[in-house]
């Protein structure tokens, strides 16, 4: 019987940038006590990458806790962690993290799994295979390949972040993993130290839904001697959610030309998370009866949109709270606001890094991964004024954006109805045809050049709102009413021009200004077409 070995602690398989960008290769224990001289770790796929971060943090957080906020903050002014606390730690638990133990493989179960064995390439997230569609290639079970045992770990820990529920056959059904279907907001700092600890936010069990009693039995998956016993939906605390084990593994090592490849897999389901618990990586948002929805990617819908559900922690997390920010704001702000940290302490710039799956909108169908980052001056941190200046630029911007669709939609009547029928009102004859007029605006798209236009200078309000406030918002006004004229004519000169169609074009541009006037608050000037 060949004897196959892993180390976790001490084999390359982290993928991380350095400070000059270069890709490099770190153990358990290198990536750690590098942190400082590391950016951050860079995975093959942003969900790899938000994997990773994940198990750094479940070491970290049984290693350090840390218990509560003065705690944070002096290991924050450490700049780097101690070598004696982490290489005691994983050096206890080694033979746990060894990826092909033969009791306790790594994030697997030993023994016989009474699943098909099949391709490797089950595991990818990436990849088809049996019944699930094709996410994002077209590989199928018969492409046959072979993966490195460092990129088999790291998918293995990706799909127990981020597996996607389903069903194989008649009697093998999945269930969403914790990270499966929202956003995932990690705040990073200028070195990977800093993210880690930036991230290394802990919350009191009840806080995310957690029955306070469990957590003296809180530990992570290696610690245990079987993850899956008890079966529970809710973890025994936040260390078993962040190892929570969705699907039950085994990885299926062959070994040629002296190197270890990993040719096969089973997998089958594993534990079934409540969710009703909520995970301080994620935004949510208050629904209309009171309960809570996670922030997820959507659509064509970019993050900044939603950059007032990151950051205003303010009412974070409280009853009555509209937004519920990831946790580690709230940390950030609260070490400052109780002069655990001044904001010299903090870097010049955050950036909150946002990594999930794409859905279309109003479709339970997830067609892509997706990451995006949104730059945060440490001034919100401090602040909460700026946070009300921020959440008035996003409000007028939305508000300008109904207005223009209004326009669009003014636009389509008097383009598909130029005369009424005699006893007709517009609003009757709208209602009439409101599929077509949906149809047109649809093919027009107004919303799409309107929001890709305000992305960069909504970045730079961001970064100005800070410094001058009042100025900032003047000139994002000036913006939104330049961008909304901008869709506009971008429709209209295409429209051939009959009589007709410049009398729709005349009720559009009169229905917008007046709606502008409105939003922003200001006399527009009178359109300058004129209907012959």
């Amino acid at each position: 019987m060949t004897i196959f070995q892993y180390d976790l602690v001490s084999e390359p398989w982290i993928p991380c940038l350095d400070l000059q960008g270069r890709r490099v290769y770190r153990g358990l224990l290198d990536a750690l006590l590098g942190a400082h001289i590391l950016r951050e770790v860079d995975g093959e796929t942003p969900l790899v990458t938000a994997a990773l971060y994940r198990l750094l943090l479940a070491v970290l957080h049984r290693v350090y806790g840390p218990p509560d906020l003065a705690t944070w903050a002096s290991l924050w002014r450490e700049g780097r962690w101690q070598p004696e606390p982490v290489r005691a730690y994983l050096d206890l638990w080694r033979e746990r993290l060894d990826l092909f133990h033969p009791e306790r493989p790594f994030y697997q179960v030993a023994g016989n799994l009474p699943v098909k064995c099949k391709e490797i390439n089950d595991l990818l997230h990436a990849a088809s295979s049996g019944n699930n569609a094709t996410l994002f290639d077209h590989a199928t079970d018969s492409a046959g390949m072979m993966l490195d045992v460092g990129t088999a770990a790291r998918q293995m820990l990706a799909i127990q972040a981020f597996g996607f529920c389903g069903s194989k056959g008649s009697s093998m059904h999945f269930t969403d993993a914790p990270w499966a279907r929202d956003a995932i907001v990690i705040t990073e700092g200028s070195n990977l130290f800093e993210t880690l600890t930036l991230n290394l936010a802990r919350p009191d069990a009840e806080t995310i839904g957690i029955p306070p009693s469990q957590e003296d039995d809180d530990r992570p998956s290696w610690e245990m001697d079987d993850p899956f016993d008890p079966v529970r939906e809710v973890p025994l605390g936040y260390l078993d959610y962040l190892t929570w084990q969705n699907r039950r593994v085994q990885l299926h090592p062959v070994r040629t030309a002296g190197q270890i490849w990993v040719s096969a897999v089973q997998v089958a389901p594993g534990q079934r998370l409540d969710l009703d618990v909520l995970d301080p990586l994620k935004a949510y948002v208050a629904t209309p009866k009171g309960g809570l929805k996670p922030l997820r990617f959507h659509g064509s819908r970019a993050l900044w949109r939603d950059s007032l559900t990151l950051l205003e922690a303010r009412q974070a997390r409280g009853s009555d709270a509209h937004h519920h920010c990831p946790y580690s704001v709230v940390w950030v702000q609260s070490a400052v606001a109780n002069g655990n940290l001044g904001q010299a302490d903090l870097p010049p710039l955050l950036y909150l890094l946002a990594v999930g799956m794409r859905s279309e909108l109003g479709k339970d169908r997830v067609h892509s991964w997706h990451s995006e980052r949104l730059p945060v001056p440490r001034a919100y941190l401090d602040d909460p004024d700026l946070v009300g200046d921020l959440s008035i630029a996003l409000s007028l911007a939305e508000d300008v954006g109904d207005r223009l669709r209004w326009a669009t939609r003014a636009l389509a009547s008097y383009l598909i109805t130029p005369d009424l029928p005699q006893g007709q009102d517009r609003k009757t004859a709208d209602r009439q045809r409101s599929q077509d007029l949906s149809s047109l605006q649809d093919h027009w798209a107004p919303g799409r050049s309107y929001w890709s236009a305000l992305e960069v200078p909504f970045l730079d309000t961001l970064r100005a709102i800070p410094d001058d406030p009042d100025g900032a918002l003047d000139a994002w006004v000036d913006l939104l009413r330049r961008q909304a004229r901008a869709s506009l004519h971008l429709i209209t000169q295409s429209l051939a021009h009959d009589p007709a169609a410049l009398k729709a074009i005349v009720h559009a541009e009169r229905r917008l200004n007046a709606g502008l006037a409105r939003a922003l608050d200001r006399k527009e000037e009178s359109p300058t077409t004129t209907v012959s």
